[in-house]
């Protein structure tokens, strides 16, 4: 080979070689979620039109929730399985109760939550909700932290992942001072138990979702992506039409460890089909280019 040829061949590999670097570390479309509590009132009608529904919107991934005696509204988890399937949608993720093994300590119910959770393809069980009766004190966060742990420690025995979904009151100043997500974000193994951040309620109890990210990064690998009233807080809008700066929010998913991402509303100025519809207009034309 000539030095010419030499010369030509080198820059053109260097330029693939760089091309490909490049497409390797640029940054994928993210797929869009919605937790499945947002259509809660639709589920008369049954999962597998609520699923069509969602999936015709062109949401990706669902959340589920209702998980009750191994059904999820009456579907066992192969005919849940088979309508996710049915509508190119996968479940990355399912909110699981459970009082018993919270607050009985009855390992067995979620072990056959996670043997269930694999069934349908969840990549994480969540912890979505703690009654008021245990989380006056922080003795009350203490004991959630080691069921926490515990959780988390059974989900990956059964090949999942585990995580913590927040909402305003565990910002909430403690008797004593400090507050239990102060206790929940302490007390449990950061490399086991990962949060699912919604940021409407961090927004209400008046935080800031990047003074989060920034003191434990990469651990908020969810978040719950709803917007909030300009004028008033206590009041969910559709995603785009509120207060919350979203794109400043997506611009930090690195640092936040973010995996995946769903679209809640709890409560609508429109039916809950029309408000999803919006939401997911202004994620597919902002936040998810």
């Amino acid at each position: 080979m000539n030095r010419r040829k030499f010369v030509q061949t080198t820059a053109l590999a260097t330029v693939a070689f760089g091309l490909s670097d490049a497409l390797a570390f640029a940054p994928k479309k993210r797929k869009i979620g919605i937790q499945l509590y947002s259509v809660r009132d639709e589920l008369k009608a049954g999962l597998d039109s609520v699923i069509g529904r969602l999936a015709g919107m062109g949401y990706q991934q669902i959340e589920m929730f209702g998980y009750n005696d191994g059904k999820y509204f009456g579907n066992d988890m192969q005919a849940t399985a088979t309508i996710l399937k049915k509508y190119g949608v996968t479940s990355p993720s399912a909110h699981i109760g459970l009082a018993e093994f919270l607050h009985k300590g009855n390992d067995d119910v979620w072990k056959k939550a996670v043997e269930d959770a694999n069934i349908i393809g969840n990549d994480y069980l969540v912890v979505p909700w703690l009654e008021e009766q245990y989380r006056k004190t922080p003795d009350d966060y203490k004991k959630l932290a080691a069921r926490l742990n515990r959780a988390s420690v059974l989900c990956k025995a059964g090949g999942l992942k585990f995580a913590y979904h927040n909402h305003a009151f565990e910002f909430d100043t403690l008797p004593g001072g400090g507050t239990g997500y102060d206790i929940i974000l302490n007390e449990t193994d950061a490399s086991m138990v990962k949060m699912e951040l919604d940021l409407y309620w961090v927004k209400n109890a008046g935080k800031d979702p990047f003074a989060l990210f920034a003191a434990q990064p990469g651990r908020y690998v969810m978040w719950h992506v709803k917007d909030m009233d300009k004028t008033n807080k206590d009041k969910q809008t559709e995603v785009g039409n509120g207060s919350i700066d979203f794109k400043a929010i997506f611009a930090k998913a690195k640092q936040s460890g973010l995996q995946y991402f769903f679209v809640e509303q709890e409560n609508y100025a429109v039916s809950p089909y029309d408000s999803v519809e919006k939401c997911i207009k202004y994620v597919k034309g902002n936040l998810v280019k």
